[in-house]
C-alpha cells in the first residue's frame, strides 16, 4: 500500500509558487483547485497529503521534497505559508527505491538492499538551448542495514524521437 501511495510524480510550476506567495494570507482557501500542487507537495508531515491517502503516513515524518519553511517549525504546511522549493520554471519530484518486493523469476538471494532515490527534475523556459534541456538532482538515501562501500551507480537514459530505428 505504501509503494502504491508513492507511485506518482509531484509536478509544480514556479508561476504557481509565485502566485501562492503573492496571494498568501492565513485564511487562504488551500482547497481551491489552483493550489492543488502546493497543497499536495510531499513535504515533511504535510497534513493534506495524508488526507489524500493514509498510506503516506509511514513516511511523512521523513525529509522528503524540499520546501521553504516559512514558520520554521520543520514541517510542511501551506496554511502556515510554506511552499515548495524548486529550481527552474517547472519541476517534478518523485521517489524510486528497491523496496517493491521480490520480482517473479529473480534470484531470491538478490533481496532489496534499502536504497531510495529522491529525484527532482526541472526545466527552464528560455529563448535559447536551455529551453530544450532537463536537469536532475538525485538524493540517494541508504535505508537498509548494510553499509555500502565502493558502490557504483549509473543512470540509463534512452530518449527517442519517433522510433528506436530512426534516431
Amino acid at each position: 500500500d505504501e509503494c502504491l501511495a508513492w507511485d506518482r510524480h509531484f509536478k509544480i510550476n514556479k508561476s504557481t509558487i509565485d502566485d501562492f506567495i503573492a496571494s498568501y494570507n492565513p485564511d487562504i482557501d488551500i482547497t481551491d483547485k489552483k493550489w492543488d500542487a502546493i497543497r499536495t507537495w510531499p513535504g515533511k508531515n504535510n497534513p493534506y497529503l495524508l488526507q489524500d491517502d493514509p498510506n503516506f503516513g509511514a513516511t511523512l515524518g521523513e525529509d522528503l521534497a524540499p520546501f521553504v519553511d516559512v514558520d520554521g517549525d520543520g514541517d510542511y504546511n501551506p496554511l502556515n505559508g510554506d511552499y515548495p522549493c524548486i529550481d527552474g520554471d517547472q519541476a517534478i519530484w518523485w521517489v524510486i527505491n528497491d523496496a517493491g518486493g521480490q520480482k517473479v523469476g529473480m534470484d531470491p538471494e538478490n533481496a532489496a538492499i534499502g536504497l531510495e532515490i529522491q529525484i527532482m527534475a526541472f526545466a527552464f523556459a528560455t529563448n535559447d538551448l536551455i529551453n530544450n534541456m532537463t536537469f536532475y538532482k538525485n538524493t540517494l538515501i541508504n535505508k537498509g542495514n548494510i553499509t555500502l562501500n565502493n558502490t557504483y551507480l549509473g543512470q540509463w537514459v534512452d530518449p527517442d524521437l519517433g522510433q528506436f530505428d530512426d534516431d
